[in-house]
């Protein structure tokens, strides 16, 4: 077995971790904000960590990802390092003067998504859930996080810097619908493993075909219709108008590879959480144009 294959799980919380800090500086670079270091280092102490953790809860995965689940139930010091690298970021950032509210939502958006801890009342007693076990909530947390940070987290260290914000606002809801978009789907593959286990995602509560349309295709329309007009009278530039069009339209591409079935998982895994760096290079690419 190739060294890639046997530690697949490890790299793909690596490139999670990557991809956040680049869409961090990419964000900046559009904004015309500093690319700050301390943010983005402490971005990759975040972000490995909260999917790390998730690695541990989600017992689904056995369903879905078995090699997954036991990859990490074999590894325990993955998460001993993985809490540690979360403290430090906090003691980071607050030494630099650079901890803001978003990056405390970030950290507790992550915890209370993987652990029980949101205290709760069913059945006639109490009981604790995760994120994840409230329709809607999950989905809506991993894109608000992934879909804002970015900018928010520039915007709050440097507010007196930031131009251009009108576009600033339409690319944060652009990138939200994308990253709701892209956890929805996720869902659908995993939808074997959430329905066993009793996780009420979206699809599980509404069907595939309804996912599709209804949490999928709709927001997405939805943006575009209400954008559009936007660059046929000038108010955001054609390229910022075609870009928004692209990033919703990179979601098909995977979903086709996935019911062609022209590529394995293991390989369609990685292209999904790339959309991260589609977006990034998408920002650096608007800045290079000029807007």
């Amino acid at each position: 077995m190739s060294i890639f294959k046997k530690f697949e799980p490890l790299f793909i919380l690596v490139l999670n971790a990557i991809i956040f800090p680049f869409g961090i500086y990419s964000a900046a670079v559009f904004m015309g904000t500093p690319a700050d270091r301390v943010l983005i280092i402490t971005a990759v102490f975040i972000v490995f960590p909260i999917y790390a953790i998730n690695k541990y809860t989600d017992k689904e995965d056995i369903h879905n990802k078995s090699r997954t689940f036991y990859f990490f139930i074999r590894h325990p010091g993955i998460l001993h390092v993985s809490i540690l690298m979360l403290l430090t970021s906090i003691v980071i950032l607050i030494f630099f003067g650079k901890l803001t509210w978003f990056h405390v939502f970030i950290i507790l958006a992550g915890i209370t998504y993987s652990v029980k801890i949101i205290p709760w009342y069913s059945k006639g007693r109490p009981t604790f859930l995760r994120l994840k076990d409230v329709c809607f909530a999950k989905s809506l947390s991993v894109a608000i996080t992934w879909g804002s940070s970015f900018f928010a987290l520039n915007w709050l260290v440097y507010p007196t810097l930031v131009h251009n914000k009108f576009q600033i606002l339409l690319l944060i809801v652009n990138f939200n619908i994308a990253a709701f978009i892209n956890t929805v789907f996720c869902d659908i593959m995993d939808i074997k493993g959430d329905m066993a286990e009793g996780i009420p995602t979206i699809p599980a509560r509404l069907g595939v075909r309804n996912t599709y349309i209804r949490a999928m295709l709709l927001p997405a329309v939805i943006f575009l219709c209400a954008t559009i007009p936007l660059a046929v009278l000038n108010k955001i530039p054609f390229p910022l108008e075609l870009f928004f069009l692209f990033n919703l339209m990179y979601p098909a591409f995977y979903i086709s590879m996935y019911y062609w079935q022209k590529m394995k998982r293991s390989l369609l895994a990685p292209m999904i959480d790339s959309c991260g760096i589609f977006f990034s290079v998408g920002l650096l690419t608007l800045h290079l144009i000029g807007l």
